[in-house]
């Protein structure tokens, strides 16, 4: 048996840098994650033909775009305070008291994971808008009714429907796994429950709290679609790197990149540090939830929760309602009709399935692509010892800080002329450049979700296999395959329909005829009375995405 390719000592594990595997590792995370990180840092700095300039930097400070980070940062401060409110008291509800339907309306609190972004924020934005359901339920109750198209408002509102599942997942699952038996100590000496509460269970609350603040934090300053639909006129550096490169001001999308890149960096750095103490936690006794003694408080509980969960998914219903509105109808004084014309009108054309099938052709070409990959880095990770591992650990994770603005921004730029790179042709435009942002932006997320399917299987089993003689890929096939397979779906689900739904790289890197769905919504929806057909769009996207999580998840539960 070849001393590399054994399972056993720690000197048997460890594995040369000019194993092929350990070479194919580093030529994808320095080719595709680290090399257009640093060409977006030279196009910075760096006048083509020029050398050294400061120009791009200039041009940060006096057109303003200072002021897009500062916008950023508020935001997002912002939605770290109000998402980690609603999501941190959500999960003290469900996970805390026990009373009717709480488990069913405990995973419905999960609904906003089901919208893609771009169909998120087009749906509260109808919602929201002058002519749309928000306007005309609240005109009973105010005089002339309420809603919002623009301002921040409209942006905070999305991301905290979007990201408060980060609190109520992660302080969720630190409830969980709780030790009941401290409160009761705690109790049992005189301790009132206040003190209880801030002496016991807060600090244990802490690295919960501090995660998914960070993964909030990161999530909101990478944030494109609600900014770009709701603060014209005020964008955040995200829009303004789309701005600045429809100006052809490459230098100064590259700067924008280059200081969301660092505030990123910093966020990461601290989420990697929390890591450690969010999954891991004390267990003593089983925690046992409060119930609700009283009849009509429970009542009311359930009651409330029902009409809230009604909320959560009143931005589903609503895209459906508008997709099935007859264009032209609907407005003061002109009564609603219904028609299923925005759906057949879709399948009209060939223009019109395209996207369809521009999408599914770059998800899909990006699905395989990240699960074959993260199979190799997770098993090497978790199995072998070579140089620089830290380093690839490190990498791995990088495109989860990098905003898709920047990775797209990135791939412009390595794909100026066909290279080693590009594969000797021109990306610009292509379904493979947008293939290529998606394995890319997707890493991270199949990495973790495989990597923790590997750890669960013990590394003698292949050690067996090998013993048996069986080569190194026949004892991974044969054993360790089959018992990471459901963690294998689970990342071909997720990365699949994300890249369904991707939006912020798509409309940096799509080009005519190239558009994927979502690309095509936004087109759609700027076009005179396109919302219903921009609509219809976005249902069918839902619907493709569900009928993802069904499929896989049926497979993944069936292969457990």
């Amino acid at each position: 048996m070849n001393a590399e390719d054994s399972i056993g000592t720690p000197s048997e594990r460890r594995v040369a840098l000019r194993d092929p595997r350990v070479l194919l590792l580093f030529a994808v995370l320095f080719g595709y994650i680290l090399w257009p990180i640093v060409q977006v840092l030279l196009e910075s700095v760096w006048e083509r033909g020029g050398g050294f300039t400061a120009d791009p930097w200039r041009s940060f400070i006096e057109r303003g775009h200072w002021r897009y980070g500062m916008r950023s940062l508020g935001i997002s401060l912002a939605t770290v305070v109000l998402a980690g409110a609603f999501g941190t008291g959500l999960a003290f509800i469900y996970f805390r008291f026990d009373f009717p339907g709480r488990g069913i309306l405990a995973g419905l609190a999960l609904l906003p994971f089901t919208l893609p972004p771009l169909v998120g924020v087009f749906a509260i934005w109808t919602m929201m808008a002058e002519d749309g359901i928000f306007h005309q339920a609240t005109r009973v109750i105010f005089d002339g009714g309420l809603w919002f198209e623009k301002g921040y408002g409209g942006v905070l509102l999305v991301h905290v429907y979007s990201m408060y599942v980060f609190f109520y997942v992660l302080v969720g699952a630190a409830l969980e796994n709780f030790d009941e038996t401290q409160i009761e100590a705690a109790r049992d000496l005189g301790a009132t429950r206040i003190q209880t509460f801030t002496r016991v269970v807060a600090p244990q609350l802490v690295p919960a709290l501090a995660g998914a603040s960070l993964l909030t934090f990161m999530t909101s300053m990478a944030s494109f679609t609600a900014p770009f639909f709701y603060m014209a006129g005020r964008p955040v550096l995200t829009v303004g790197i789309q701005q600045a490169l429809e100006e052809s001001a490459n230098g100064l999308a590259s700067a924008d990149c280059v200081v969301l890149s660092l505030c990123a960096g910093i966020f990461l750095f601290g989420l990697v540090r929390f890591e450690g103490t969010i999954e891991g936690g004390t267990r003593g006794a089983a925690r046992r939830r409060t119930r609700v003694a009283s009849p009509w408080r429970r009542g009311i509980l359930t009651i409330s929760l029902s009409l809230l969960t009604l909320v959560l998914l009143s931005p589903h219903l609503s895209m459906i309602r508008e997709s099935l509105i007859k264009p032209g109808t609907g407005f003061i004084g002109v009564p609603y009709e219904y028609t299923f014309s925005n759906y057949t009108g879709l399948f009209g054309d060939a223009d019109s399935i395209r996207p369809f099938t521009n999408s599914l052709r770059a998800a899909g070409a990006a699905t395989v692509a990240v699960v074959l990959f993260t199979m190799l880095s997770a098993w090497l990770i978790q199995r072998r010892e070579f140089a620089g591992k830290t380093a690839a650990r490190m990498l791995l994770m990088l495109p989860w800080a990098m905003p898709g603005t920047v990775i797209a921004v990135g791939l412009l730029w390595i794909s100026r002329k066909p290279g080693l790179l590009t594969w000797g042709v021109n990306l610009r435009g292509t379904i493979a450049i947008l293939a290529l942002a998606y394995f890319i932006r997707l890493i991270p997320l199949a990495h973790r979700t495989i990597k923790a399917g590997v750890a669960r299987v013990s590394a003698d089993l292949e050690g067996a296999a090998r013993d048996l003689g069986a080569s190194p890929f026949r004892a991974f096939l044969k054993v360790t395959f089959p018992l990471i397979l459901p963690s294998v779906l689970a990342a071909a689900t997720l990365t699949f329909a994300t890249a369904m739904g991707e939006f912020v790289s798509s409309i940096i890197l799509a080009g005519p005829g190239t558009e994927p769905i979502s690309v095509k919504i936004d087109q759609i929806r700027r076009g005179p009375g396109g919302i219903h057909a921009a609509a219809a769009y976005s249902t069918i996207l839902m619907l493709l995405i569900t009928m993802t999580f069904i499929l896989f998840g049926r497979r993944s539960r069936n292969q457990s």
